[in-house]
């Protein structure tokens, strides 16, 4: 094997069989000597039959599509903290607690120990339009389950935590009651002529609004 300038200056590179080494098993060897044959041939051009006859194979890459950072972060969707916050609400309305107990730190804490990443509603938002939103929803299935029914009027009175003097109106079918109005009774005496005044008023707001 010699190698010596070309004519344009590249470098040429003979490689032919010599009696002073055995001849050359390797397949690339091997195609290079029959390319270079009696005439020199530059290397770049055996390079480059090698490659086309044995192409080097490309490493793949180790790449898992199915392996994200997905199953290791709680995401909460702005429709998921919608259920949530409403859901949070309903219990605090059904225990009857302050809408103050929510901002606790520790109630915080036990709700973002159960879902990371979730911020409880505030006790504005249960006080103001979670409030409406449940009441709403209350009136609606009201009204579903007592459409075109039988019921019995009832009424209970009392006074709540702040001494307002209150009357519940509710009704009952089939074993189930609804509550359809709440009255606020401050200055008025409970007399019989008023309290009729007040049941003739919840008969068609019930009739209005229920359908019964």
């Amino acid at each position: 094997m010699s190698e010596h300038a070309g004519s344009s200056g590249e470098s040429i590179l003979n490689i032919q069989d010599s009696e002073d080494y055995a001849p050359s098993r390797s397949p690339s060897f091997s195609v290079v000597s029959e390319l270079s044959a009696n005439d020199g041939v530059s290397v770049t051009s055996c390079m480059s039959h090698i490659l086309w006859l044995f192409p080097v194979a490309k490493r793949k890459k180790n790449y898992h599509p199915e392996t994200t950072i997905d199953k290791f972060v709680i995401r909460t969707s702005r429709l998921q903290k919608e259920v949530i916050d409403e859901k949070i609400a309903r219990f605090v309305y059904a225990i009857n607690s302050p809408f103050c107990m929510i901002e606790n730190p520790h109630f915080i804490n036990m709700v973002q120990s159960l879902r990371p990443g979730y911020s409880p509603p505030n006790g504005a938002d249960v006080a103001g339009k979670l409030q409406d939103k449940v009441y709403e929803r209350e009136i609606e299935q009201c009204g579903k389950g007592l459409e075109g029914k039988i019921v019995n009027l009832s009424f209970d009175g009392w006074s709540n935590v702040h001494n307002d003097p209150v009357v519940c109106a509710c009704v009952t079918t089939e074993g189930n009651v609804f509550l359809t109005e709440t009255i606020d009774t401050s200055g008025n005496a409970h007399t019989a002529e008023y309290l009729q005044e007040v049941a003739v008023k919840a008969i068609k707001h019930c009739e209005k609004n229920s359908n019964v």
